[in-house]
């Protein structure tokens, strides 16, 4: 995790709009929220469950960037195959 990123750690969401910008999420779980990912080089969910959310993804990466768009592969086939607990999926450019 960078130094600037900010932890946040065994918290329940409920009902919110989650805007994960340089964040790292562990042991979170999020209930029925609106969930925005950005770009952004510090992104971390490790051991995350999201229920009924809604996703918004924002990215803009160059295509060659191999490890963003796997990343980006990862997260949206773990949304539709409705699982949502994963592991230290890095995102950015």
């Amino acid at each position: 995790m960078e130094e600037h990123s900010k932890l946040v750690s065994g918290e329940t969401f409920k009902h919110q709009t989650i805007h994960i910008v340089d964040q790292s999420y562990e042991s979170c779980t999020f209930l029925s929220c609106t969930i925005i990912l950005r770009n952004s080089s510090s992104i971390s969910l490790s051991g995350c469950k999201f229920i009924n959310c809604n996703w918004h993804v924002d990215f803009l990466f160059s295509q060659s960037n191999k490890e963003v768009v796997s990343a980006l592969k990862s997260i949206l086939s773990m949304i539709a195959a409705n699982d949502f607990a994963y592991d230290k999926t890095p995102l950015g450019n």
